[in-house]
């Protein structure tokens, strides 16, 4: 009698054929990009559920890629209970026992010398209706340097927040500053659910402090707000999902594509054709690279 294929089996070579322009690294490690990206993306903690153990329909893997038309896009999930792989989503901190994390990190930093237009198209296709769920993270941390996120985008209670690392009182510099949420217009997440969303999120960082501002479907949400960094930190991006474990409800679901980096010099300065990047000339992007790929909290 002829023997019929394994459907387990079909389905664990399917998942496995979606992730798409994933590389593995020697430690089962992937970096993630595509051909309209200007930046690469790393699992550098690991997943709560690896696409080598995505066997199941109902349960796919925290990152995976999928195809529409002819355009890849990156989903990342993330479940109740799905604990993050770095080191201090085990410890209860900030309102909660442990933290959820499907969450991906940028290969090298952003230049600080450097003005960053961040942009990005994401789809919230399913949750964000919980608490501080944050989909977009400039980060400072590094092995030697504690710093603090710089800035965060999430949802939070269903609406679009953002918070940013804000200037300490005094003058000293190696103060961390403190995360507070910036007032604006107010979107909620269930208005996003059927469209892509562009988010642009531009970071001058010749400035000091370093001055922020937030477009969202070409609607201006704040302009040059400023942001503290510690001399110490290495400003980078981190994008997926990443919020309070224990206490947010149900599954969420985030697709995105276009990610991408433009960058300028600061004024004054020459580079190139390099001039301060609009929505139709963008820069060039400005990375710097870092070998270190260790483990952020």
């Amino acid at each position: 009698m002829r023997r019929l294929p394994n459907p387990k089996a079909i389905l664990a070579a399917m998942l496995a054929m979606s992730v798409g322009q994933a590389t593995t690294t020697s430690a089962g490690q992937r970096d993630y990009t595509d051909t309209d990206w200007t930046v690469t993306l790393h699992d550098n903690c690991g997943l709560p559920v690896p696409s080598s153990r995505a066997v199941h329909a109902d349960r796919q893997g925290s990152v995976r890629w999928t195809t529409v038309g002819k355009d890849r896009q990156l989903i990342f999930h993330l479940r109740r209970g799905d604990r993050g792989r770095c080191r201090s989503d085990d410890r209860p901190r900030h309102g909660a026992p442990f933290w959820e994390r499907a969450e991906l990190r940028q290969i090298g930093a952003l230049d600080p010398l450097r003005r960053h237009r961040i942009s990005l198209t994401a789809k919230f296709a399913d949750g964000f209706i919980g608490r501080r769920e944050t989909f977009l993270q400039i980060h400072g941390w590094t092995g030697d340097c504690p710093s603090a996120p710089l800035a965060m985008l999430q949802m939070h209670r269903r609406a679009l927040r953002a918070t940013l690392l804000t200037v300490p009182p005094s003058s000293d510099a190696e103060r961390r500053g403190t995360l507070r949420p910036v007032p604006m217009d107010r979107i909620d997440v269930t208005d996003l659910r059927d469209s892509d969303t562009a988010i642009v999120l531009d970071l001058d960082m010749t400035a000091r402090p370093y001055l922020a501002s937030l477009t969202v479907n070409g609607q201006t949400l704040f302009s040059e707000r400023p942001v503290h960094a510690v001399p110490c930190a290495v400003p980078r991006i981190k994008l997926g999902i990443y919020r309070p474990g224990g206490i947010n409800p149900g599954r969420s679901t985030l697709i995105v594509d276009d990610i991408r980096v433009d960058s300028t010099p600061p004024p004054g300065e020459t580079l190139g054709t390099a001039r301060r990047p609009t929505a139709a000339q963008p820069g060039p992007s400005a990375i710097v690279p870092i070998t270190a790929r260790s483990p952020s909290p």
